[in-house]
């Protein structure tokens, strides 16, 4: 499969486009094929290794994750012998390492079912954006439907 690979920590000129192995799919784990990843400032942070303290659990001179990436949305390929949740070509969204490519494996505990196309937006939004932030949004701006927090 096709992924973007970085051996190095740095900016984007480190990353590459290789071939690397399909990622197999463990017993508590969902295979998905990433319709899209996420690009982030925690995707950044694991990029560029900093802050370097971070470096003690990614690896102190070369990333121990070679592909990038945090989040992503897709499709199930495939699940786990010990997963309950989801089932082959389920929609989801979710986080986990390594999401800039094209499969990626997931603990089910790390991913949600896509939000129903009929959801109002900020109920979308609020199952699509970590808990903080939709806390902080409700908290801010209000829950009245009158009220918007993007």
């Amino acid at each position: 499969m096709k992924a973007i690979v970085q051996q190095h920590y740095g900016d984007a000129s480190t990353l590459t486009f290789e071939d690397v192995a399909r990622p197999s799919c463990g017993d508590g784990d969902v295979l998905v094929q990433v319709v899209a990843a996420g690009v982030d400032r925690g995707a950044l942070h694991f990029m560029t290794g900093q802050p370097y303290l971070m470096r003690l659990g990614t690896g102190l001179r070369t990333p121990k994750v070679t592909v990038p990436g945090v989040s992503f949305a897709g499709r199930v390929e495939a699940i786990g012998s010990q997963v309950t949740k989801f089932a082959v070509g389920d929609e989801v969204y979710g986080a986990a390492r390594g999401t800039y490519a094209e499969y990626v494996a997931a603990a089910q505990t790390k991913v949600a079912p896509k939000p129903p196309s009929s959801a109002s937006k900020r109920r979308r939004c609020c199952r699509t954006r970590p808990s903080p932030p939709c806390k902080q949004c409700v908290t801010t701006v209000g829950s009245s439907p009158a009220n918007r927090c993007w």
